[in-house]
């Protein structure tokens, strides 16, 4: 469940609104208690690559898994989405590696990640310095 509040709290926030901070504030109603996670073991499954299997859940429901032929080829956007409406259609998850833009840098790039894990990394590499921070803060002024 999502807790969904206006994209502001001074958007519709008036007397009478059932979309004010004060209204959904009073009218809170927890749906669960999420801080408990029972235990389950894991579930693992080995199956041939261009195969469906099906798998139990810890509550006794299945889920259809496929996983990708070795022949499919993940840069074809148009048969990553073909091949996400036919498992739909067939109530099947598709696994693996569904579609890689070609042309686009990875995320580790995108993000100037460094080989060394970052916990190892000293505080000065891991923040941005005054300077930086004060060029932050000035945009949006």
């Amino acid at each position: 469940m999502i807790d969904v509040l206006s994209p502001c709290v001074t958007f519709n926030d008036h007397e009478g609104s059932t979309k004010s901070y004060s209204y959904v504030k009073d009218h809170e109603e927890p749906l669960g208690d999420v801080s408990f996670v029972p235990f389950f073991d894991d579930i693992s499954v080995e199956y041939d690559p261009g195969t469906t299997t099906a798998v139990t859940l810890h509550n006794g429901s299945k889920i259809l898994l496929t996983k990708m032929a070795e022949d499919y080829h993940p840069t074809d956007k148009i048969a990553a989405l073909r091949l996400l409406h036919e498992t739909a259609a067939r109530g099947e998850y598709a696994t693996g590696i569904l579609y890689i833009e070609p042309d686009k840098q990875d995320f580790l790039d995108l993000l100037g990640m460094v080989d060394q894990p970052l916990a190892f990394l000293e505080p000065a590499k891991t923040r941005p310095g005054k300077a930086a921070l004060d060029e932050i803060m000035e945009s949006f002024r």
